[in-house]
C-alpha cells in the first residue's frame, strides 16, 4: 500500500505543470497585484504583470484572448461587452482608488 501511494505521488509530481498566467492592464492597480503574485511566483508559477495600454488595453487583450486577467480601474461597460460579445466579462473588486487634497 505504501509503494502504491509513493509510486501515485511520484506520478503527480512529474505530470505537475506550474500555471502560466498573463496579466495586463491599469497602472493603479499593479502595485496590488504584483504584490499579490509574488507569493504564487514563490509556488513556481509563470505570471506575467504589464501595464501597457492601462484598463482600456486590458480589457481589450482579455477580449482578444492575449491575456488571463484584465486589471481596470474603471468599470466594464456597454462598450466593452459589445465589442467582445463571446466574453463573460467577471469583475472583482480589489480595492477603491481616489483622490485626497
Amino acid at each position: 500500500m505504501l509503494r502504491l501511494l509513493g509510486l501515485s505521488c511520484t506520478i503527480c509530481a512529474f505530470g505537475y505543470s506550474a500555471p502560466s498566467i498573463k496579466i495586463q492592464g491599469s497602472t493603479t492597480v499593479n502595485p496590488v497585484v504584483s504584490e499579490a503574485t509574488d507569493s504564487f511566483r514563490d509556488k513556481g508559477w509563470k505570471i506575467t504583470v504589464d501595464t501597457q495600454g492601462g484598463s482600456s488595453g486590458g480589457l481589450s487583450a482579455l477580449g482578444d484572448g492575449l491575456i488571463t486577467i484584465a486589471m481596470s480601474s474603471r468599470p466594464i461597460n456597454e462598450k466593452d461587452r459589445a465589442k467582445y460579445p463571446k466574453i463573460d466579462f467577471q469583475a472583482t473588486t480589489i480595492g477603491y482608488d481616489g483622490v485626497a487634497m
